[in-house]
């Protein structure tokens, strides 16, 4: 009927467990783009990428986000010099993740307000998501000869010199943002995936707690009415709730600690992802795992998986390598054995990207494209994805004769049947790398320059998964150089695995 403010007003009284239902936003986006909200209308988009990162909600946030500048360029050609269409343009183009034009038309605001506060910040924003770090510290340290006690500026600074590895610098920025904020949760996080990547981990363990009160993690706590268990008392006689959180690599990394629970406690409640949970029921015969839609049985205390290690006490690298932890289940392994057929040559399984769904991180990712050099070694592969990202999917189309396609995995027990049976996992930091780690299957891990604390060992070996090696980019976003170092390293083996081959010996170990 055209009575649009009506229904946006419709839309938005909607209970908030309908916002998770994709055409209200949809139609909500459209209808605040309408009433010239554009801001808004974005902000519904990238609630509708979160849910899903299928091309359609990605589709709506570009043409929205067209229509918006084309609405504010109009009025920028009237008024050229007017700072709030310019600051404007910059926040649309953030939403709509066109990190170049944020700083071009950041630069514009800066040429006139050579201080501007808010251009400044969003300037190093986006050059962070450019991953052109050095720059973006000179924002940020602008920031600061203005207003040193900003804390916000400080964790910002603190959070690029970690991408840069600068760890001492970040250490010392992390700090200055505690002392002027004591209670400042996301940087206490931050501080603390800092000092694990510093190798500090009894320190790290501990602020590492501070994760349940910044505002990404406070809403997935665990809801229980029994006590928080951090290793303050005794769990003899008790029954303990080990629950998941964040990621499935998570997840894979952490559970290796849960035998060392089971040795304290009367009984151990494993809560896991159903995706994993066919495969944890062998990590422990003394634990029960069960999933997020099972009911918890009686039980005196829990723990968050990523804080049994602060609750146990460890602090030691030596205290983490307990890999292989995992096990693939046997029926599973023969029935796979069977699809594989017959060991011809070196085996190498790919992955090449994280997940494809919610909010993906694309600097993690190698493009597809970037890997045509490695299918020229005398080896066979296997795709180890489970979805393809959807810029590769006409390249990986053209691959069907050289990279065997295991097809869509029901459950990581599959997953795990098939990494058993590789020689070789290549991998970016994702699940898979995890898995690999923690069933002693060997893996190359390429991974960013920026990394993560968990990969963060100078030597190129990692610290948890005895058996994995990374491969780490020297420029941030330059995959090539990777690629190169992972080909001619494993054209050795695969040269060294035929020539086991032909003499009858066993294969060498990647």
């Amino acid at each position: 009927m055209g009575a649009v403010d009506e229904a946006v007003r419709l839309l938005s009284a909607a209970p908030p467990a309908w916002f998770r239902f994709p055409p209200l936003l949809t139609e909500r986006a459209q209808l605040f783009a309408d009433q010239g909200r554009f801001e808004e209308s974005l902000e519904d988009c990238r609630a509708l990428i979160a849910q899903s990162n299928a091309g359609a909600p990605r589709q709506l946030r570009d043409q929205l986000a067209a229509r918006a500048l084309d609405v504010i360029d109009a009025g920028i050609a009237e008024f050229p010099s007017d700072v709030d269409r310019l600051l404007r343009r910059i926040r649309i183009c953030l939403l709509a993740e066109c990190h170049e034009q944020v700083v071009d038309t950041c630069r514009r605001v800066l040429d006139v307000f050579p201080d501007h506060p808010e251009a400044l910040n969003n300037l190093g924003y986006a050059l962070v998501a450019l991953q052109r770090y050095a720059p973006a510290i000179d924002c940020y340290r602008a920031m600061l000869a203005s207003a040193p006690d900003d804390a916000d500026t400080w964790l910002n600074l603190g959070n690029v010199l970690r991408h840069e590895r600068q760890l001492d610098c970040a250490l010392d920025a992390y700090r200055r943002a505690l002392a002027l904020r004591p209670a400042f949760a996301e940087a206490h996080m931050e501080h603390a995936l800092c000092l694990l990547s510093d190798g500090q981990f009894a320190a790290g363990w501990a602020e590492f707690e501070w994760r349940w009160s910044t505002r990404q993690l406070r809403p997935y706590y665990f809801k229980d009415a029994t006590p928080p268990w951090l290793g303050d008392f005794d769990l003899s006689g008790k029954t303990i709730v080990l629950w998941d959180e964040q990621g499935l690599g998570d997840t894979l990394q952490f559970v290796r600690f849960v035998p060392r629970v089971a040795d304290r406690a009367a009984r151990v409640v494993l809560r896991v992802p159903t995706s994993l949970k066919s495969l944890l029921q062998m990590l422990d015969p003394r634990v029960l795992v069960i999933d997020a839609l099972e009911t918890l049985p009686a039980h005196d205390c829990h723990c968050p998986l990523m804080s049994v290690p602060h609750a146990l006490g460890l602090d030691r690298p030596a205290d983490f390598l307990c890999a292989p932890y995992l096990k693939p289940s046997p029926n599973e392994v023969g029935d796979w054995s069977r699809r594989l057929g017959v060991r011809r040559r070196l085996r190498v399984g790919v992955a090449w990207a994280g997940r494809q769904s919610g909010m993906i991180n694309p600097t993690r990712d190698v493009p597809l494209a970037c890997l045509a050099r490695l299918w020229s070694v005398d080896a066979d592969f296997f795709a180890l994805q489970k979805d393809i990202p959807e810029s590769d999917c006409a390249d990986h189309a053209e691959l069907g004769a050289v990279l065997n396609d295991c097809g869509k995995f029901d459950d990581f027990v599959d997953t795990a049947a098939v990494v058993a049976q590789l020689d070789l996992v290549i991998a970016v930091d994702s699940v898979i790398a995890h898995l690999a780690g923690a069933l002693g299957t060997p893996c190359w891990l390429m991974l960013r320059a920026s990394g993560e604390w968990r990969w963060d060992n100078p030597d190129g070996v990692s610290s948890w998964y005895p058996g994995v090696r990374v491969f780490r980019q020297r420029v941030p976003g330059e995959w090539d150089a990777v690629v190169g170092e992972v080909v001619a390293a494993l054209r050795r083996v695969a040269d060294e695995d035929a020539a086991s081959v032909r003499s009858g010996s066993q294969s060498p170990a990647a």
